[in-house]
């Protein structure tokens, strides 16, 4: 996250030096915007776990810096579980319910690591 926060800056301070209307000022302004998507959805879903995670009273945790992201084939694994349990649950029941849920969860999860995956790609 730091790190994408860090670009955001290289990125706007190289687009302050063009002018508006160019074509490089364009291309830094779509960077600086794409960036900050994937900020805001990564932030997003670390909200998420953080509020899931304040669900499990008594849970010992680990912090942040712990925590390596996941394997976009893992989370994909999962969410394709997910959907074979959605699909198997009865309609409106508690298990359809939990498996739509973690199907949206999933679906999110794999959404913004490909995001950040590609964003460092771009940075090669």
């Amino acid at each position: 996250m730091l790190s994408m926060l860090d670009e955001v800056r290289g990125l706007e301070s190289r687009k302050r030096e063009h002018v508006v209307g160019t074509e490089e000022f364009a291309h830094l302004a779509w960077e600086v915007a794409e960036l900050a998507r994937v900020i805001v959805r990564w932030s997003e879903l670390q909200l998420r776990q953080a509020n899931e995670a304040l669900t499990h009273d008594g849970t010992e945790g680990v912090p942040l810096v712990d925590v390596p992201a996941r394997r976009l084939d893992h989370v994909l694994a999962d969410w394709r579980q997910a959907e074979m349990r959605l699909s198997q649950a009865l309609p409106g029941s508690a298990d359809a319910e939990s498996a739509a849920a973690e199907v949206a969860r999933l679906r999110e999860e794999y959404s913004v690591l490909q995001d950040r995956k590609i964003v460092e790609q771009r940075r090669r």
